[in-house]
């Protein structure tokens, strides 16, 4: 009878320690989740604030009022690649209302590229061909389309810079969310390591 209790109680305490090994297991990977998070975050925010100068350096270069006949617009690309790499980690942004803000200016940026890429290429086959009046007429017309998307409402430039800074700030308050979490997941739990997230 004693043999048959301690065996009970060695199943038992099997029973107990793969439960306690799944559970630290699963607690781990949330904390691992909760990194990648922050670093895919981090890695957006860092992109988005490299761009801000960029635009601004745009928005410097442009042709005053007094120049409106000029054809003159400047290029400078958007830097982008962080968000088309991340693709395949999109998912792990969790905060939908976050996400559709980061998408918002991306989208932007894609958009706007286009145009003076649109502007460029009209441009060059005006310079390539004579001096047409309807080829500089609509030329006019695309560099003036242009000169209202950079200089107007949200989908602009001036628009753009401040949609971003206002996705970074959005950003930082969730980084400091999941900063949060994180610290309150490894009070709750004790862990045989300290563990540190990543600021």
């Amino acid at each position: 009878m004693a043999d048959l209790l301690r065996f009970g109680l060695d199943i038992f305490g099997v029973f107990l320690g793969v439960i306690a090994a799944f559970s630290l297991d699963r607690f781990q990977d949330s904390l691992m989740e909760l990194k990648e998070y922050a670093r895919v975050l981090r890695l957006i925010k860092q992109e988005l604030e490299s761009n801000l100068p960029i635009m601004q350096k745009f928005l410097d270069r442009l042709p005053s009022k007094q120049r409106m006949d000029s054809f003159e617009i400047p290029y400078y690309h958007l830097r982008m690649s962080i968000w088309q790499g991340i693709s395949s980690k999109v998912d792990s942004i969790k905060n939908a209302a976050l996400l559709t803000e980061i998408a918002t200016v991306y989208y932007n940026y894609d958009t706007f590229e286009r145009m003076l890429d649109s502007f460029l290429q009209l441009a060059l086959s005006t310079l390539a061909t004579s001096t047409s009046v309807k080829l500089r007429l609509g030329m006019q017309n695309r560099r003036d389309a242009l000169l209202l998307e950079i200089t107007g409402d949200e989908s602009s430039y001036k628009g753009g810079m401040t949609l971003t800074k206002n996705v970074i700030l959005s950003i930082d308050r969730e980084l400091k969310q999941i900063e949060n979490e994180f610290v309150y997941r490894i009070g709750i739990h004790s862990s045989p390591r300290e563990e540190k997230f990543d600021s």
